[in-house]
């Protein structure tokens, strides 16, 4: 009796392809631009206070808001777990 037929499985190296470096590269520009926005609040403040024509406490808002959101991003993803093994994890 012959064997039955041989399957190849071909491993390939995911660190190898080198889309790893582009998630890295992307990453790191969108947290350059993200927090030189952020740590430079002071700068927008004043221009966005000319801007709107509005006090200090009416535009810090943007500032407060922008690093509220960014804080928060992590919990986005405990709040998806979450409901991923509530609804699909049977």
């Amino acid at each position: 009796m012959s064997p039955g037929p041989q399957f190849s499985m071909r491993h390939t190296d995911p660190t190898r392809n080198g889309w790893g470096w582009c998630i890295v590269a992307a990453s790191f520009v969108i947290h350059v631009i993200v927090g030189g926005i952020a740590y430079s609040g002071a700068i927008w403040l004043m221009i966005l206070q000319r801007y709107f024509d509005r006090s200090q406490y009416e535009t810090a808002w943007v500032g407060a808001i922008l690093l509220a959101l960014a804080t928060l991003g992590g919990m986005r993803y405990l709040l998806v777990m979450f409901v991923w093994c509530i609804f699909f994890a049977h």
